[in-house]
């Protein structure tokens, strides 16, 4: 439908309108000097309408949450910004303006952890890894999620959740929120899933939806059934033993283990994959060339060349 060119590890967010994106991205003018900039496309034109720059947000690597989500009512973009001491902190811009209107600073530990917005708030998990810069070198922090209230610019509640520590089987791989902002979902490597109510703040239940032998979770994502999607590897090194796997979830505030997956899929060549809307599954390999949609339904497999010899894909945004 059309092409827009962009600088390095874009982040993308539609407005609720769907009448503009919004552009998180990084133009390099040398391999040593770089600008972070903050833009509004116009969907009906593709064309840029206004940009800004943003201080220093956070660039992740695949697999990697958005450093830029909407507030809950759409009227301000938040932008995950770190410095060099190891500091956190999210930059906060009107969206009809691209004004800078505040920063909430963030506790330590907050590096590559997950953003999503909820009814109310914007959420981030912290502590999934060591984090720190600093004269003591790398610390631990705990594992917990951070509610920030971004009209007001602060951390209004934190949620402390039972960690596993530095070990790797337990640590969480992302976070999910349901399409009607009411509950969040903690998904840890090992199918260990925390389920928390985004109004009360509080775990409704915490369990291992599905039994087996080191199963490897390297991404979770919800499809529009409310079903709970899973990539699994038996060793994430070489990527040997990829499936999807689709299974179902209780109703929220009641989950329950399940005895097999709805659905089991072998995957060859696209390790990346998000729901769609449209009950597809969209899979994509960093560097591939084409996007790859799958129906969950019939199973029919439709792929799209993306053109180019080194496509990046930095993620895949569904709009409803």
């Amino acid at each position: 439908i059309a092409r827009l060119d962009t600088g390095d590890a874009p982040n993308i967010v539609p407005a609720p309108s769907g009448e503009k994106i919004y552009l998180l991205q990084t133009k390099r003018d040398s391999l040593t000097s770089a600008t972070d900039l903050l833009s509004v496309i116009d969907t009906r034109t593709w064309q840029e309408m206004d940009s800004t720059t943003v201080t220093s947000r956070i660039q992740y690597t695949l697999p990697g949450p958005s450093a830029l989500v909407l507030s809950p009512d759409g009227t301000r973009l938040v932008v995950y910004s770190t410095d060099v001491l190891g500091d956190y902190w999210f930059e906060i811009f009107d969206a009809a303006t691209l004004d800078r209107v505040g920063d909430v600073l963030l506790p330590r530990g907050c590096g590559g952890a997950p953003v999503v917005t909820t009814r109310a708030d914007v959420v981030v998990l912290c502590g999934i890894t060591k984090e720190g810069n600093d004269t003591e070198g790398m610390i631990e922090t705990p594992l917990a999620l951070h509610f920030v209230d971004v009209n007001a610019t602060r951390v209004t509640a934190s949620l402390l959740l039972d960690d596993p520590g530095l070990f790797l089987e337990g640590k969480p791989i992302d976070m999910l929120v349901s399409d009607d902002g009411g509950t969040i979902y903690v998904v840890s490597n090992d199918l260990r899933v925390i389920e928390v109510d985004a109004t009360t703040r509080q775990v409704k239940s915490d369990i291992t939806v599905w039994q087996r032998q080191q199963p490897m979770v390297y991404r979770a994502d919800l499809d529009v059934n409310g079903d709970l999607l899973v990539g699994v590897a038996a060793d994430l090194r070489t990527w040997e033993g990829m499936q999807l796997l689709r299974l179902g979830l209780a109703t929220p505030g009641s989950l329950a283990p399940v005895a097999d997956p709805l659905q089991s899929l072998a995957v060859e060549r696209f390790p990346r994959f998000t729901a769609g809307p449209d009950g597809a599954l969209y899979q994509w390999e960093r560097g591939s060339t084409y996007l790859r949609q799958l129906d969950l339904r019939d199973g029919s497999v439709l792929d799209i060349e993306l053109g180019g010899e080194k496509t990046l894909i930095a993620d895949i945004v569904r709009q409803n």
